[in-house]
């Protein structure tokens, strides 16, 4: 219970950062607002999938540390903000 209560604070804090709480540039970053229902169904299943996962199989453990790595390196370094691949996905 505590992790996902931890998800919705972590959501709630990123509904105002996406508004620009925190400037423009890391607004620009988040680029605009998530649905709804990613928000609050969605990502919070996700995060309850990797609680599980983290608790009942412990070899997946390191492949999904080494996945998050890569994925917040490409998110946060590479692209120039978080919808990228979304941007690409509906130009083809």
């Amino acid at each position: 219970m505590l992790v996902l209560i931890c998800a919705l604070i972590w959501e709630t804090i990123e509904h105002y950062i996406e508004l620009g709480l925190l400037g423009d540039k890391i607004a620009y970053w988040f680029y605009g607002q998530e649905h709804w229902s990613n928000r609050l169904i969605a990502d919070n299943i996700m995060v309850m999938l990797g609680w599980f996962i983290y608790n009942k199989n412990n070899r997946m453990v390191w492949f999904a540390r080494v996945f998050s790595c890569v994925w917040l390196f490409f998110h946060i370094i590479v692209f120039p903000h978080s919808m990228y691949l979304h941007e690409l996905m509906n130009r083809g």
